[in-house]
């Protein structure tokens, strides 16, 4: 009788050939396709990366030449606030609109900036985290400077409409005023002549009236104020004198513009200055926020989808 010497399996676990044939083949298609996913997801994820750093770096470019145009727009603000507190023209102060391009960076939106400047970013070693606060200044501050412009634009408009509706009531009355004073006729010949007194009030300005027509403060202190102080003491010391009631009541009407272009000039003044306070709290803050993003932190390893 012969006796076969049992032959050791050459696999693992004792496993026949018929069950390695089936399985081996599997576990390498598994390895093969478990491989092939890590790779791409890898991939993907740097590719990722590359992409939320070239994001970064182009907020940061953007914002700053943002900063800088509207930085002159402060400027321009900041010199309109100025004149306007000291003017003394009937007419409406310029002002130079300058684009900031600001709302182009109303494209990053919260969910961008969520993703970009909190999830996909990480804070450098020893540096406290304010990712969550400067990402929240950052879009904030985008959304208030994109509509800044718009405010001013309207404002500054609500001004220039005003500014040029008094002053064409401002010379209409100056008109009258020539008009009302061409008409009086002096009714009493006493030493002190009523008709004498109003025409040395306004001899001085009408000689240069052609030239400051348009200074409202010369023509308020020059003219307007002595003759209704000259006309105020006619009524007093000639009561019975009714010819220079007209004058009056125009004198009184240019008082009370003159008081509407003043709080109208000092009022704006005040707005477009408190507007120029604003812009500076924003740009601080937006400054601020750029500098920790740039300085204080960086992209994770792997971007984070």
């Amino acid at each position: 009788m012969i006796c076969c010497e049992k032959v050791a399996s050459i696999w693992p676990l004792g496993m026949s050939d018929d069950v390695a044939s089936v399985l081996i083949p599997t576990i390498s298609s598994i390895l093969v396709f478990v491989s092939g996913w890590v790779i791409t997801v890898l991939y993907n994820r740097s590719l990722r990366r590359k992409g939320i750093v070239s994001y970064r770096n182009t907020v940061f470019e953007w914002t700053k030449l943002v900063i800088d145009a509207v930085q002159k727009q402060k400027q321009s603000l900041m010199s309109l606030s100025e004149r306007l507190s000291t003017t003394q023209s009937l007419y409406a102060e310029r002002y130079e609109f300058s684009r900031s391009m600001s709302d182009k960076l109303k494209t990053l939106s919260a969910e961008q900036g969520i993703s970009v400047f909190i999830e996909n970013s990480q804070n450098k070693r020893d540096k406290e985290d304010k990712r969550t606060k400067h990402s929240f200044n950052l879009i904030s501050q985008y959304d208030f400077l994109s509509s800044i412009e718009t405010s001013v634009k309207e404002c500054y408009d609500a001004y220039n409409h005003q500014a040029n509706d008094l002053r064409e009531q401002w010379n209409g009355l100056i008109i009258n005023l020539q008009h009302e004073l061409d008409a009086v006729k002096p009714e009493s010949t006493n030493d002190y002549d009523v008709g004498r007194l109003l025409r040395e009030t306004i001899d001085y300005f009408m000689i240069r009236r052609g030239e400051h027509i348009d200074l409202i403060g010369e023509i308020y202190n020059l003219l307007i104020v002595p003759l209704n102080d000259a006309v105020d003491k006619c009524k007093k010391t000639y009561p019975e004198v009714r010819c220079y009631q007209a004058v009056y009541e125009c004198a009184r009407k240019m008082i009370l513009l003159y008081n509407q272009w003043y709080a109208l000039t000092r009022g704006y003044s005040e707005v477009f200055g408190s507007i120029v306070s604003t812009i500076d709290t924003s740009l601080s803050s937006l400054k601020e926020a750029i500098d920790y993003f740039e300085n204080s932190t960086k992209v994770v390893r792997w971007g984070r989808c």
